[in-house]
């Protein structure tokens, strides 16, 4: 059920954080940017810095989650 929980919380988090991204920096980057070509780059970065950053943070926590369902398990038997 834990699983569950922190699983659709993630979830919530990637669509929250793109919806922000897709707004907010978006707005500012067009708002800043006049030519076309630079916006399409800019706009390219900050989604692969976006996407690079989630696959980090999803690691991380992943590590921690197993080593913690390890823990439990090894303290069961």
């Amino acid at each position: 059920m834990r699983s569950l929980v922190v699983f659709g919380t993630l979830i919530i988090l990637v669509w929250l954080s793109s919806v922000a991204l897709l707004y907010a920096i978006d707005t500012l980057i067009i708002a800043i940017v006049r030519e076309s070509w630079a916006r399409t780059v800019l706009g390219l970065a900050v989604f692969a810095f976006w996407a690079f950053g989630w696959y980090l943070a999803m690691i991380k926590l992943s590590r921690k989650l197993i080593s913690s369902w390890a823990r439990r398990a090894n303290e069961r038997t």
